[in-house]
This record gives C-alpha cells, structure tokens and sequence, in this order.
C-alpha cells in the first residue's frame, strides 16, 4: 500500500504536533516536581504512605501470629477450617472457570412440525339406550 506525499506530509505534522504536546507536559510535571512547595507535599504523603504501610506490617505480623497460635492450641479445628476453606476456593474455582470456557448456549432451532394423524370421522351413529 502506497501513502502519496500529502498523506506522509500529514502524518509526519500529527507526529510532531503530538510529541511537542508531550514534551511541554514533561516540562510542566517536571516544574511541579521541581517547585519547592510542591516537593514538600510529595516528601510528607511519602511519609505518610510509609507509616501506612509499616502499621499495616504490624497488624498483619500480629495477626498471624495469633493465627499460627490458634493453629498450634487447636490442630484439628485449624486443619477443618483449611480443609473447607480450600474446598471453597476450589469449588469457586472451578464454576468461574467453566463460566469463562462455556460457549453460549445455541439458539434453539425451528423443527418442521409432523402433521398429526388424527382418527377420521366416521358417519356411524352411537347406539344410545333409552330407559
């Protein structure tokens, strides 16, 4: 396929509208990084992100503490509640995967209906009894 000169002309003018555009915002970010007030707000939700996280450390290392505890206090209920949380999460497993690779179901398709074979009439009279 053969672009004419007007087309590549174009093109090349999109191009280096589109990379201009991309290098001024580089240029902004980096001016708003670069802005001491700016720095400073970055510097304390870093610091703030950090104390997140070494709290959520925390809880969670307490937690499995407490979990690793019961485990060895309570054996058998530790291996009931695995055993039936694994056979969840498999059986979920398991109806999400055939949801996914389950095609859609076809539409149901149109049969010619067979004509039913009905008893003709017949021209004879019933006996009926009269008391």
């Amino acid at each position: 396929m053969k672009i004419d000169k007007d087309m590549k002309e174009k093109l090349k003018n999109q191009i280096q509208k589109q990379l201009s555009l991309g290098k001024e915002k580089l240029t902004w970010l980096e001016n708003q990084i670069s802005d001491e007030k700016n720095h400073k707000t970055l510097q304390l939700k870093l610091e703030e992100a950090r104390k997140k996280v070494a709290h959520l450390r925390e809880t969670y290392n307490r937690f499995e503490k407490k979990a690793v505890d019961y485990t060895e206090k309570n054996p058998k209920k530790a291996l009931a509640i695995a055993s039936v949380a694994g056979i969840l999460a498999a059986s979920l497993w398991n109806a999400f995967q055939k949801k996914k690779t389950s095609s859609p179901p076809e539409p149901a398709r149109k049969t010619k209906k067979s004509p039913v074979k009905t008893a003709g009439k017949t021209n004879k009279k019933t006996a009926v009894s009269k008391p």
